[in-house]
């Protein structure tokens, strides 16, 4: 009797152990970080993938704000205050938003709002920041969504 209940609990943390598996996420999370001059900037974002499919105005609608991202909002942290444009953003952590548009420049977002998953809790009266940017259309387009920091120098980057 006794071997028959050590047996029993075995069988369950076993279970526990398979049901636990950290397995692969369609959307991975990923992270890029760059330091520029004494700021550290970092962007934490889960990467969905294009699937055969239409992006751009069809699976992210024109006219329709979006996370940036897959799950949860993209998260834009600087450990300084810096310019981008000719406007500043504090030094913090923001979700980061861009409202893609079929002609013309598209809208970048800056929110304070950091726990938001998908738009629904978005309140644009949290915006600290919205910048206009023109999208330019790759030569080569991943299957995934990357985002990367170039042309860095000492004081600035893209």
């Amino acid at each position: 009797m006794k071997r028959s209940i050590t047996t029993l609990s075995l069988g369950i943390v076993l279970s526990f152990g398979i049901s636990a598996q950290d397995l692969p996420k369609p959307s991975p999370m990923a992270k890029v970080e760059q330091r520029v001059g004494l700021t550290d900037l970092t962007i934490t974002y889960s990467r969905p993938g294009v699937k055969n499919r239409t992006i751009w105005g069809d699976l992210v609608p024109y006219g329709k704000l979006w996370r940036a991202g897959a799950n949860k909002a993209t998260l834009f942290t600087t450990t300084s205050d810096i310019i981008i444009g000719d406007q500043t953003l504090p030094e913090g952590e923001y979700s980061l938003f861009i409202l893609p548009k079929k002609e013309g420049a598209w809208e970048v977002v800056f929110n304070n709002e950091t726990e938001l998953w998908g738009t629904g809790k978005y309140n644009q009266e949290d915006d600290q920041l919205r910048i206009m940017a023109t999208p330019q259309k790759m030569k080569d387009t991943p299957e995934r969504m990357e985002f990367h920091f170039i042309d860095v120098d000492m004081n600035n980057a893209t």
